[in-house]
């Protein structure tokens, strides 16, 4: 799939490979991200496109004038996916617990490790998030469901 960038009918991006390479420079992780051919920084960009589109409260489309500082979150969440191999890894090593105290239960996942996975969401993005509707989880990492029964 190629990368269509916003407004462009049909887009996938908020910004192009082009504009990403002349900003990545001004971030420390750039060195991750420099070394990727274009294909690859696409599909990143892809991937921190549907990021963005799938975030709680987050609002989409967003119309041009309004879009500001879209396309650099968008690529401080791929660099930040690129560095940490968040979108690569599967976490395989989590295990499912459940606790239970009477009628209510609680089931979440718990790394075997005691290590957190990293969030593909970096502080330096929320900022911008916020200013279209996102609220950061308050949740512990993991948490699955919890089921009330009676």
């Amino acid at each position: 799939m190629a990368l269509i960038v916003y407004p462009d009918v049909g887009f996938n991006s908020y910004i192009s490979v082009t504009d990403a390479d002349l900003k990545a420079v001004d971030y420390l992780n750039n060195s991750f991200w420099t070394v990727l051919d274009e294909a690859t920084k696409s599909q990143y960009l892809m991937q921190s496109f549907r990021v963005l589109q799938s975030l709680e409260g987050f609002i989409a489309p967003i119309p041009p004038e309004l879009s500001g500082c879209l396309p650099d979150t968008q690529l401080q969440i791929a660099m930040n996916d690129v560095q940490f191999g968040i979108s690569l890894r599967s976490y395989a090593t989590q295990e499912v617990k459940k606790q239970e105290a009477g009628p209510v239960s609680t089931e979440y996942f718990e790394s075997a490790s005691g290590a957190l996975p990293p969030t593909i969401i970096p502080p330096i993005a929320i900022p911008c998030l916020k200013t279209f509707g996102y609220v950061p989880s308050t949740n512990v990492f993991g948490l699955s469901t919890i089921r009330h029964h009676r």
